[in-house]
């Protein structure tokens, strides 16, 4: 019984620790899928990543760039493959 009472704190900490990381990936993705939206020519404003997430978090920039890449594909399917033009 004790053995597990000391495990409990170690679980609730990983649980913690996951839901952070999924949270930051969450975000990169999010802001990288409007951004790849806008790349392919999607008429909604683009929005800057967080430089300091990017360079410093590892799972918000892998968001970023796997959001970016995936609404970027999913916009020019949808929008028949026409090619950018919007953003910048």
């Amino acid at each position: 019984m004790r053995a597990i009472l000391l495990a409990l704190p170690l679980s609730v900490a990983a649980l913690i620790g996951a839901s952070a990381a999924e949270c930051s990936y969450n975000s990169g993705y999010t802001r990288g899928c409007l951004n790849g939206s806008v790349y392919a020519g999607s008429p909604v404003t683009d929005m800057d990543p967080d430089a300091t997430k990017m360079a410093n978090d590892a799972d918000y920039a892998r968001g970023y760039r796997e959001g970016v890449r995936q609404c970027y594909i999913d916009t020019l399917n949808t929008m028949g493959g026409r090619l950018g033009g919007g953003g910048r």
